[in-house]
């Protein structure tokens, strides 16, 4: 195997961004729940567990790159904090798992659009969980034009729905979990272009 070729980088890269996205996660589930301040013994357990954990990776692995495994025991160490704060708390009924609440992003109609064809967005349910796709008129933002839920991560409105929407639309996809209480929001606004 050749280091000169992509494939150690792009593995790197790849990994980096899985971290990132793990770090944000727990990062997100901490500030929701309080994080508490940890106790010194629980603390320092965790510090010498990782540095056996990190220890042992050296050994082994050799000639892999310092930051991977720094970057792999802070992984670690982030997932054992979440867990070690959510010890006390009950069990939820579903949603995100322990590694954070879920995340949703909506993608389309967004800014300037032919027409309002399809709305979508890209998101993961927790157990038990739906989506909430909820359409206002920006002139009228108390009275919801469409209030839905939906197992998929995209809705079609009928012609005769598309016809009766204003020109202007703000949009907003809700993360629910088997209690219905919100997990995760993401919204657009988008306007249909005036030639049309």
């Amino acid at each position: 195997m050749s280091t000169a070729s992509g494939e150690p980088e792009e593995e790197d890269a790849r990994v980096e961004a899985h971290l990132a996205r793990l770090g944000e996660r727990v990062r997100d589930q901490m500030l929701q729940e309080g994080a508490a301040q940890m106790d010194e013994r629980a603390r320092l357990s965790a510090r010498e567990s990782l540095r056996r954990v990190m220890d042992g990776e050296r050994r082994r692995a050799g000639r892999r790159r310092p930051w991977a495994i720094a970057g792999l025991g802070a992984a670690a160490a982030l997932v054992a904090f979440v867990l070690w704060m959510r010890r006390d708390t009950a069990p939820s009924a579903g949603g995100g798992g322990p590694l954070g609440t879920p995340n949703v992003r909506a993608l389309q109609p967004r800014d300037k659009v032919r027409d309002f064809e399809r709305f979508e967005w890209e998101g993961e349910l927790p157990a038990g969980g739906t989506f909430e796709l909820v359409i206002r008129d920006p002139s009228h933002p108390e009275k919801p034009i469409v209030d839905t839920r939906l197992h998929e991560t995209y809705w079609v409105p009928s012609p005769a729905q598309r016809s009766a929407f204003p020109r202007e639309l703000q949009w907003e996809v809700r993360v629910l979990d088997a209690l219905q209480t919100v997990q995760a929001a993401n919204g657009a606004t988008a306007v249909r272009d005036a030639r049309q």
